[in-house]
């Protein structure tokens, strides 16, 4: 079962994924729940015909809001406006020393979904200063109690089945537990609301901050943030400044977008919209603060590097999980790929983003694959690929994070023209016998993984050329490597050396057209139009 851990170092993080790997069953439950969310999206996805028109307005407001501090500081006056107490943490220690202040003299906390106290690691912070925090979502409690790390945003407990939360509710009530769901979730509701009863503070999240309107939005589907935000002392609402929207309109579409894309829904059980403390004002109309609520909600922004950050597009993030349902490495790794309360690539992102280049290398930067399948079904255009490659750059320019295997890789694609430390020559000899021309107009770009991996693949891609009456040429054992992977591993000198070097050859040979069968290869050739630009060569996949 996945557990909770700090930045590792690259030989760290190598063993926490052999593990993984080797315990690959543990994430069964998490791969068929991701299932279930995309089986529910395809059943529901008529009742929500506008979704390209709502991803691309929420990409617009991102761009317009995100770093914005104009709009930050229109939101903050909005908030005060309305009676909320608003503090602005510059760093993480910063927020656990404010919150801690918020709950001097209480020794229990309630609270909701929160990736943002994740971060911070708010919960092991108050529990050391001894602060009970429970956790009253169902899928965080678990999480909790089984000292695991979450899988999902919305379901953090969707990697553990029946019979593995019976056992644990078992032993945590000391008696047996059956794994019948009712009863699970009784029998937690049960424990949960006891704790609600005694509290008198609790810490929600916000799903989005409302400028204009100076309100806070909550989406939930338990209940349990309600009643959070509902203590008589005190509801502490932990978010930071790319949460804040120009008005309720826009914080509406982000609900909608992240409960149907993180749930398959079209709509959450609950949506709150907060604008102050609770107040009466039917006694003389005087007002009174603390009626059926909260006497004080403060608001409390963690900045931890957001507004200075140089790449902003990592804030875009809306926390729907689509990422993760659809990434090849987090479907076998789990979250050891991801920082604290932002699992898979946006966790590396959101570290390397802010300059920091430590988390990012511990939360998994080389276990990006760069194939870009986040991007495409990410609400917010999410270029996770482009920003990885950027770190992985910065990190190897200053020697972070190498490994024997990385230097290994890139020495052979200088000496071998390909990542597999095997003869040049070996690259050819897929092609020997098919009678192929070395120059022609129309030139096959097999690439390294395809003539030394996957032969046959190369070997069909020419009949099917053929077949359409293309004429294919092949460089034969001459084909370099595009440098794809060199990229990849941050070597951007030789990954663009590589790729000039192979439209040097294509010209030589006469190509007017590269066709290749290898999306990385594409990918590369393309990577660097003004090259193919100047050689005046098109590259089609």
């Amino acid at each position: 079962m996945p557990s909770p851990r700090k930045a590792a170092g690259p030989k760290d993080l190598r063993a926490v994924v052999d593990r993984a790997v080797a315990d690959r069953a543990a994430l069964d439950g998490m791969r068929m729940s991701f299932s279930t969310i995309v089986d529910r999206q395809r059943e529901n996805a008529g009742r929500i015909p506008d979704l390209d028109a709502r991803k691309e307005r929420l990409r617009k407001t991102k761009e317009a809001c995100v770093g914005d501090e104009e709009m930050l500081a229109q939101a903050i006056a909005s908030l005060r406006g309305n009676g909320f107490r608003v503090i602005v943490a510059k760093d993480a220690e910063a927020a656990r020393r404010a919150i801690r202040e918020e709950l001097r003299g209480l020794d229990l906390v309630v609270k909701s979904k929160s990736n943002v106290t994740k971060e911070i690691r708010l919960a092991e912070m108050l529990e050391a200063e001894g602060i009970q925090v429970v956790e009253t979502d169902l899928g965080d409690r678990i999480v909790q109690l089984a000292g695991c790390a979450p899988v999902h945003p919305t379901g953090p407990a969707c990697h553990m089945t029946r019979g593995e939360i019976s056992r644990l509710f078992s032993k945590h009530f000391d008696r047996p537990v059956s794994e019948d769901p009712m009863e699970l979730t009784r029998i937690m509701r049960d424990e949960i609301a006891s704790y609600i009863v005694k509290a008198r503070a609790g810490i929600t999240g916000a799903n989005a901050i409302a400028a204009n309107e100076g309100a806070v939005v909550i989406v939930h589907n338990e209940g349990n943030a309600s009643k959070c935000s509902m203590l008589p002392d005190k509801h502490i609402v932990v978010t930071t400044p790319e949460k804040v929207v120009p008005s309720l309109d826009d914080a509406v579409n982000v609900t909608k977008l992240q409960t149907y894309l993180s749930t398959g829904k079209i709509v959450s059980s609950y949506i709150n919209v907060v604008t102050g403390p609770s107040y009466t004002a039917d006694i003389e109309k005087q007002v009174y603060a603390g009626m059926h609520g909260p006497k004080e909600v403060v608001v409390l922004f963690v900045d931890d590097g957001r507004l200075e950050a140089g790449d902003k597009e990592p804030q875009y993030c809306i926390g729907c999980g689509m990422c993760l349902i659809h990434c090849p490495a987090y479907n076998v790794v789990g979250p050891v790929f991801g920082s604290p309360g932002h699992m898979g690539g946006i966790g590396v992102l959101l570290e390397g983003s802010r300059g920091r280049d430590d988390e990012a290398l511990g939360a998994g930067l080389y276990l990006c694959t760069s194939c870009g399948a986040c991007t495409e079904v990410c609400p917010s255009r999410i270029d996770t690929k482009k920003g990885v490659a950027a770190i992985r750059r910065r990190t190897r320019a200053s020697g972070k994070g190498l490994l024997p295997e990385h230097t290994a890789v890139l020495s052979s694609i200088r000496n071998y023209e390909n990542p597999w430390q095997v003869p040049r020559k070996q690259k050819g000899k897929w092609s020997s016998g098919l009678g192929l021309p070395r120059k022609g107009e129309v030139l096959y770009f097999s690439g390294c993984s395809t003539s030394l991996l996957f032969a046959e693949t190369a070997s069909r891609a020419v009949r099917l050329l053929t077949a359409c009456g293309a004429e294919p040429a092949h460089l034969g054992e001459a084909e370099r490597c595009c440098g794809s992977v060199a990229r990849k591993l941050g070597d951007e000198n030789l990954a663009r050396s590589r790729a000039e070097q192979c439209f040097e050859d294509f010209r030589a040979a006469g190509a007017k057209q590269v066709v290749t069968s290898c999306p990385g290869c594409s990918s590369a050739l393309k990577h660097y139009p003004e090259i193919a630009d100047r050689y005046g060569i098109e590259v089609q996949h």
